[in-house]
């Protein structure tokens, strides 16, 4: 079996990320299917405003083992789901303006797991850069890379230029990965466990939304009936448990169902 590491410029165990706990889901399907698999993250949310990463792993009861304690920025190791992580304190978040001495940190500890841990697959998503300089150097060291496109925005070919392999979120966003940048991808069966879910069973579709063509607004739905946002309720934008209020005329949009 493989081992596969997932390096990323986020919160391992955001909650409110759809691409981050889509991801986790992966990192297990990846782990129950017998291979090794194991992360390496930073302190950076995608979308839980004025959290801090030490609340956040004491709130789901996740001991860390910190080391590098005297730095700016320390780095320690934890097990979540049974996936062991490593973990970066980042402090500078902000993708517009990345931090040189924590992108050298970062790529330090990716190095560090590329001698002893030997990964076959370095999987990554986002669009940080030092991502695409991890993965070229997974490329030197001999493992295949793996890039998940999330969702619109990556339709230029210099996304792919250090992926061996594109995952997209959907065979939609496949075609147009391939149409716009001539990159092949495959669009993987949406990773959603439907026990982490609001919605009830007969609300459990996907869709791909696409606003210019169809005027379509996407909820979960709660258990008491209300409405929450599907990032907030962990959903990605290209496969969500939704129940949906049209607003507007529906066109032939050309979108297409996924798995239900």
């Amino acid at each position: 079996m493989a081992r596969i590491l997932l390096a990323v410029h986020n919160v391992f165990t955001e909650h409110v990320s759809g691409a981050a706990r889509s991801m986790r889901t992966i990192m297990r399907w990846l782990r129950d299917s017998g291979h090794h698999v194991f992360a390496l993250s930073t302190g950076r949310f995608e979308s839980t405003r004025g959290a801090t990463l030490d609340a956040h792993l004491a709130s789901l009861g996740i001991a860390v083992t910190w080391r590098n304690m005297e730095t700016a920025c320390p780095d320690g190791t934890y097990i979540a789901d049974g996936i062991p992580v490593r973990v970066l304190a980042t402090a500078h978040n902000d993708m517009k303006h990345p931090d040189a001495a924590e992108n050298a940190r970062y790529l330090t500890l990716f190095d560090e797991i590329l001698r002893r841990d030997v990964p076959d697959v370095v999987l990554s998503y986002g669009a940080h850069p030092v991502l695409h300089e991890a993965l070229r150097r997974a490329r030197l060291a001999g493992a295949r890379t793996v890039f998940s496109a999330r969702g619109h925005g990556y339709e230029q070919a210099g996304w792919y230029r250090h992926a061996d392999h594109v995952l997209a979120t959907s065979p939609f966003m496949a075609r147009e990965i391939q149409r716009h940048a001539g990159v092949e991808a495959i669009g993987i069966p949406s990773p959603i466990d439907w026990e982490e879910t609001v919605g009830t069973e007969e609300t459990r579709g996907f869709r791909d939304i696409h606003q210019s063509v169809v005027i379509e607004r996407a909820y979960a739905v709660r258990p008491a009936g209300g409405y929450v946002g599907p990032a907030a309720a962990g959903h990605s934008s290209s496969g969500r448990a939704v129940h949906r209020r049209r607003w507007g005329v529906e066109a032939n949009h050309g979108s297409e169902p996924g798995p239900v």
